[in-house]
């Protein structure tokens, strides 16, 4: 359970900067994780636009915005990241 967890961070480590391809490797990460595709890509829609809404500048920031959203999703209980 959760080995995902550890994908997305391994990406949030080694692309420091905000760009189209941490994105991309971020969705990449939660659905070979086994995370459902429909709440990969919701996730990582919403950290985008929360990172434009919050001008983020760097990954440590999406880092913190990905573990917020976890627990929001854990506290509703998503079928999706089983």
């Amino acid at each position: 359970m959760f080995r995902w967890f550890n994908q997305v961070a391994q990406v949030l480590r080694l692309r420091p900067r905000i760009d189209e391809e941490l994105w991309e490797e971020l969705e990449e990460a939660l659905i070979a994780g086994d995370v459902s595709a429909s709440v990969a890509f919701q996730m990582v829609s919403d950290l985008r636009d929360k990172a434009r809404a919050e001008a983020w500048t760097d990954a440590s920031q999406v880092s913190t915005g990905f573990r917020d959203e976890v627990a929001r999703l854990l506290k509703d209980d998503d079928p999706g990241l089983s």
